[in-house]
């Protein structure tokens, strides 16, 4: 993942959650979550792999790939989280960028969904879960005009239950 996503990243989740975020290691590429047939790679086989080692020092942990993701009840997904007890999350950078669909690209239509998506899967480590609201960060999304269209601004009733634990 290149840097300057990263970078940028780390400065917005900083702003969104009001929290200290750090840049971990590269871990190696989960070769053992890979469905040759499909050629995506299953994202709770990476998501429980992560939770086993242990990482110590963290509150959560995002983990940021660029491989296409699934889980045997989708064909695809942009991100996902273990439960929240759990705190891991995962965003996919491939469907995130227009290339990915053919289109020229666009820098700052990709950084908007990949904070969009952080802050979606992060959500589900705080506690929240799905949202009614369609322009809430905690809606769902199965297209990227889905993830668009909600942004990362969390509506009313999740914002204060994000400041109820104490994190906003």
């Amino acid at each position: 993942i290149d840097n300057k996503t990263l970078q940028y990243t780390q400065m917005e989740l900083e702003k969104k959650f009001n929290v200290v975020v750090d840049i971990g290691r590269q871990l190696e590429d989960p070769i053992y979550a890979y469905h040759k047939y499909k050629k995506q790679y299953n994202s709770t086989k990476i998501l429980k792999k992560i939770h086993n080692l242990r990482l110590r020092g963290y509150d959560r942990i995002l983990v940021i790939v660029d491989v296409d993701l699934y889980i045997p009840e989708l064909t695809y997904l942009f991100g996902a989280a273990l439960d929240e007890k759990k705190k891991v999350s995962i965003i996919s950078l491939t469907r995130l960028r227009q290339g990915f669909y053919g289109l020229p690209e666009d820098i700052d239509l990709y950084n908007k969904r990949v904070i969009t998506e952080a802050v979606h899967v992060l959500g589900y480590t705080y506690g929240l879960h799905k949202c009614k609201s369609s322009d809430c960060v905690m809606s769902s999304a199965s297209t990227v005009d889905d993830l668009d269209r909600r942004g990362a601004m969390f509506c009313n009733e999740c914002k204060n239950k994000l400041v109820k634990i104490g994190h906003r």
